[in-house]
């Protein structure tokens, strides 16, 4: 792991971050779900997680502090069926894919206007998230490798190019998850399931009496 890794558990290290990320850097570091980076919601943020994967023009995840930032991106807050599924699974590895305000500029939404929501279930990240609107988030690894599960995975371009880790363990063979959120397309009428992950169909249906399927 890196010399300058930081911990989650230690407050001076996550208000450093801020400041790391306020100059427009990206950081990568553990979460509730998969190891991920963390960008500013700019410009530049955008090309750098670019440069980092390995691919061009496809949106990335944002992570939000708390349900009241979801109507910050989108109106479809307010759906019967969304606002059910949030109330559920928010703080949590869902991630909610709703039509954008078409106010926001083009790199955080998809062609179709579309944009990825989700607050996680990580105290570390959430006392981040409270400094932003917003964070692009992305799983650490180039464009059709493997998730990584451990610092020790991660490879060397990208160790090279992040300015800085953060997670719960020192040790950099610390296994953390591999489950990645269940991402849900809110975008139809029909609730759709893009990826099933940690939370199942059977799951939302069951919490929240909202039929979804899967694509």
């Amino acid at each position: 792991m890196k010399s300058d890794s930081l911990s989650w558990k230690n407050k001076k290290d996550i208000d450093f971050l801020v400041e790391v990320l306020k100059q427009e850097n990206v950081v990568a570091g553990s979460s509730d779900t998969v190891l991920g980076f963390l960008a500013p919601l700019t410009n530049s943020g955008f090309e750098k997680l670019n440069f980092l994967k390995g691919r061009q023009k496809k949106p990335y995840l944002l992570l939000i502090g708390s349900k009241e930032k979801c109507s910050n991106f989108s109106d479809c807050c307010k759906n019967p069926d969304v606002k059910k599924i949030i109330d559920a699974f928010w703080p949590g590895p869902i991630t909610m894919i709703l039509k954008a305000k078409k106010s926001l500029p083009q790199f955080i939404t998809s062609s179709s206007q579309a944009i990825a929501l989700r607050m996680p279930l990580h105290k570390g990240l959430l006392n981040l998230l409270q400094h932003f609107d917003g964070l692009f988030s992305t799983s650490i690894n180039k464009t059709g490798q493997p998730v990584c599960q451990k610092f020790s995975d991660i490879d060397e371009h990208v160790l090279k190019n992040v300015l800085h880790l953060i997670g719960e363990n020192s040790d950099p063979k610390f296994v953390y998850p591999s489950t990645a959120s269940t991402i849900i397309d809110c975008t139809a009428s029909q609730l759709k399931v893009v990826r099933e992950g940690a939370i199942t169909c059977a799951e939302i249906e069951r919490e929240c009496g909202v039929p979804v399927v899967k694509r």
